[in-house]
This record gives C-alpha cells, sequence and structure tokens, in this order.
C-alpha cells in the first residue's frame, strides 16, 4: 500500500525510553502531519534506517555504543535523508562539527517541553518540505539533461539562462559554439549565437507567450542548416511578484518528419501528374474510336470505360485537394469573389441542362483559402450532377460572428439512410454515382476552416455552410 503523501514518518533515536514516548506523544500535537516511531538502540536504529524509508531522523548526541554523530555519518554514507541532532549537550564545537558531518539542524532540550516539540516540529517540516523539493528539482534537472530534445531558457533579454546537452550538441554540430560546455552559452544574448533571422523570430515568440501567460507551439525552419523542430515556448514568472523571468523553449528535432513529408509531396505530385496525362491520352484514343463504326455493344463498352477514366480524374484531383488542407492555415478570403467564380464557371453548364443557377452576392470576409472554391464548386456541381432539380440557388447572409452559405435544389434530395454518412469517404449511389469523395471532400476542407456543414433533405436538398467572419 503506498504512503499518504502528507504524512511525515519520522524516527526517533534516543537511548532515555521516557523522552522518546513524549516525542511520540507532542510531535503529532503539534504538527498532524508527522508519524513518530522510536528506538533507544541507536545500533537497531542504523539498520532500521537502511532497510525502511522515513521521512527524517531525530537523534540524541550522547548515547552508549554509537553516538548521533555516527549514526549521522552512517545515514550519509547512503542518502540526504533530513537529520536532526536533538540533545541537551550545548557545546559549540559539538554543533559545529554536527552541521560540519551534514545534519540539518542542531537544536538544544530544554525549557517548556510544549514549546521545545513545537520547534522541533517545524523544523522537521520545514526540512521534510525542502528535500523533497529538492529531490523533485534533482529529479527535473536530470531529465532536462538526459532528454533528446534540445531544452534551454532564455530571460526577458534573449540571454540564455541555462541550456541542456542536446541543444548545446546541436550548437556545436552546426559550428555556432566551440564545445558541448554551458559556459559557451549561459549569459550570452540569443542574437550573438544564431541568425538574425533566428534571433528576430525568437524575440518576438518569446514576447507574445510573455504577453499571453502561456505555451506557444510551432513548427520552425532554421535558416541556415536544413533542419525543422517543433517548439514549445513556455514563460516563466516570479511565483512571489509575478514579474516574468523569461521563457523556456522544448525543441524537438522533426527535420526527418518533413523531409519525409515532403518527399510523399512530390511523390504525389508526380503520380498525379504521370496519370493525369495517361488518363488524357486514354480519352483521345477513346474519341479517335468513336470515329469509327462501332458495334453497339462495343459503344456502349467505350461509354463506360470513358465515364470510369472521368471519375479517375475527379478522384486524381480530389486526393491532390486532400493533400493541400495540411499545408495551409485559414487567411482572410472575399466569400463573394469566391462564390461568384464559382457560380459563374457553372453557369453555362447549367443553361445547356435546362437549370436556372442563380446567385445574389454576398459581401465580406471568411476564414478559408484556395480550397473555398472547391469547397463551393463541390456543392454546385453535386446539385447539377445529381439532384435532378429544375432550380438551384446560392445565398449568403451574416449571422453574428459566422457567414452561412446555402446551395438549395429542388431535386429528388436524399435517401433517409444516405443523409447521416453522406460526408464519410467513400459513400456514393445512384447511377450517376462518382468517386464517393465529392461532400467527404467538402466536409474536410470546412473542418480545416473551422467551419461546419449540415444538409436540409425537405422538397430538394439544402446544403448549409457555416465559415467564420472576419
Amino acid at each position: 500500500m503506498s504512503r499518504i503523501t502528507d504524512e511525515f514518518r519520522i524516527l526517533h533515536v534516543d537511548d532515555d525510553p521516557a523522552l522518546v514516548a513524549l516525542s511520540a506523544e507532542l510531535l503529532p500535537q503539534a504538527e498532524s502531519r508527522l508519524t513518530v516511531e522510536t528506538m533507544t538502540d541507536p545500533t537497531e536504529a542504523a539498520a532500521a534506517i537502511a532497510e525502511t524509508r522515513y521521512d527524517a531522523v531525530v537523534t540524541d548526541y550522547l548515547m552508549p555504543e554509537l553516538s548521533g554523530l555516527e549514526l549521522l555519518e552512517k545515514i550519509r554514507e547512503t542518502c540526504e535523508l533530513p537529520v536532526i541532532i536533538f540533545t541537551g549537550e550545548g557545546r559549540e564545537d559539538v554543533a559545529s562539527e554536527a552541521l560540519t558531518l551534514g545534519a540539518n539542524r542542531y537544536l538544544q532540550k530544554g525549557g517548556d517541553p510544549s514549546t521545545q516539540y513545537d520547534v522541533l516540529a517545524d523544523a522537521l517540516v520545514h526540512e521534510i518540505e525542502h528535500a523533497r523539493a529538492k529531490t523533485s528539482l534533482q529529479q527535473y534537472a536530470t531529465a532536462v539533461e538526459s532528454s533528446d530534445d534540445s531544452i534551454y531558457m532564455l530571460d526577458t533579454d534573449g540571454a540564455y539562462v541555462f541550456a541542456n546537452a542536446e541543444h548545446l550538441s546541436r550548437l556545436a554540430a552546426d559550428g555556432k559554439i566551440g564545445a558541448v560546455d554551458e559556459t559557451e552559452v549561459v549569459g550570452r544574448q540569443y542574437s550573438a549565437i544564431h541568425t538574425d533571422r533566428d534571433n528576430d523570430h525568437i524575440t518576438d515568440t518569446l514576447q507574445t507567450a510573455l504577453e499571453r501567460g502561456e505555451a506557444i507551439t510551432e513548427e520552425y525552419g532554421f535558416e541556415t542548416e536544413d533542419s525543422w523542430s517543433y517548439r514549445t515556448y513556455s514563460p516563466v514568472f516570479d511565483p512571489e511578484s509575478d514579474d516574468p523571468l523569461g521563457v523556456v523553449v522544448i525543441s524537438k528535432d522533426i527535420t526527418q518528419r518533413k523531409r519525409m513529408e515532403d518527399h510523399e509531396a512530390f511523390l504525389h505530385s508526380l503520380l498525379r501528374h504521370d496519370v493525369k496525362n495517361k488518363v488524357h491520352a486514354a480519352h483521345g484514343y477513346l474519341e479517335l474510336a468513336e470515329e469509327h463504326a462501332i458495334p453497339t455493344d462495343a459503344a456502349e463498352y467505350l461509354s463506360t470505360a470513358s465515364r470510369l477514366l472521368d471519375d479517375s480524374m475527379e478522384l486524381i484531383e480530389k486526393v491532390g485537394t486532400l493533400t493541400e488542407l495540411t499545408q495551409q492555415d485559414p487567411e482572410p478570403w472575399e466569400l463573394h469573389t469566391v462564390v461568384s467564380s464559382v457560380v459563374d464557371s457553372y453557369r453555362s453548364r447549367a443553361e445547356s441542362a435546362g437549370i436556372e443557377l442563380s446567385y445574389d452576392g454576398c459581401e465580406g470576409q471568411v476564414l478559408g483559402g484556395p480550397l473555398l472554391e472547391a469547397l463551393f464548386g463541390n456543392l454546385v456541381e453535386n446539385a447539377l450532377r445529381h439532384a435532378n432539380a429544375e432550380t438551384i440557388t446560392v445565398d449568403c447572409w451574416r449571422d453574428d460572428e459566422m457567414y452561412v452559405v446555402t446551395v438549395e435544389d429542388d431535386g429528388d434530395g436524399l435517401a433517409a439512410e444516405s443523409t447521416e454518412s453522406v460526408f464519410q469517404e467513400g459513400v456514393s449511389a445512384g447511377e450517376t454515382a462518382g468517386t464517393g469523395l465529392g461532400l467527404y471532400l467538402v466536409g474536410e476542407i470546412i473542418e480545416s476552416y473551422g467551419g461546419s456543414i449540415s444538409l436540409d433533405d425537405d422538397n430538394g436538398l439544402r446544403v448549409t455552410v457555416r465559415l467564420q467572419a472576419v
């Protein structure tokens, strides 16, 4: 069973049975967290300390067989357990020797027992809490020093306060310092070691973290090396005055991951380019085949092949769009410019199909990106291709902190079982079914821009998109 963390286990060693019995009675009264065990034989006490976990030891000075100082020496051979010499011996030389050997306190017996044990209880609690804090700090320092991450602290002026071995190793490997030695950086300005670009960036981020009073994370690419890091900037404040002391930076090397991402993006781009070329060539040959007399059954086969090639091209484009989602952050975009461009691009197709496509305009900016056009294009495309509608209406208005855009048709609507699943990857149905990525792609784009989408399947289909207003 684990010990209660706020309970302090004390061993009091004294050859006077009456005195340790008094200690066992009065110390818990003075401080409820203290649990006192007592021993009158210092030799047995030394063995018990070696085998049992105590939070502190109180020991007399003059005892038979083993003195308090000799017991202290045995304890210090193995651990930093707090030890208080509690004795009637008042000589300064004894007190000096006890402190030299590593005693935490030297208290003299005498006076009012209640007051005396109050003082002893306070001393025990102080020394135990100090020892625990020191242990925690040592454990933290060990973890920082042995970490594979680069960890360092800059003060509010941008000077190094400390740096772990990993950070020093990276600086030395880059030729920015001469040796893996903390004296190479502590007290020096960040700007004296790093490039102007790196310094300007970290200075701005450090200031932002201190102003916000919270941690900031980012991916950062270094100017002078082909390397990337994932950084966390954590502001540090004085616990008493709340004045800013600086920022602790933890930097994880993600260079290999970024290189793999870049390589993967290149391969995707290459694959899309080559496959699109081959699909384009296949379409050309199908058109040439149509110039010849072909049996009816064969013509149907060729028509199906043409449709599958169209689906393949659509799939290529949409996979490329999904790949782009991971490479963009939302930024202000003019909503009317995007929506009007989409409507204009589909207007002739709608007229050819005898469908009325209308849009009255909308002014304002939303958080988005280049994929907004793909988003609304997919919605209009789906209505034209699948709805069997006579009218498609695009509306737009502002609703508090959001802009609302609806694409509504008077077509067949969706099957009841499809309403909840159309945003899932690969879902498609019906004779006009495509790749199953259309509305899934729409959902992914909207989510990446911090918006939402909903469907209303009543007398046709109304798709409602909500995007954050700027």
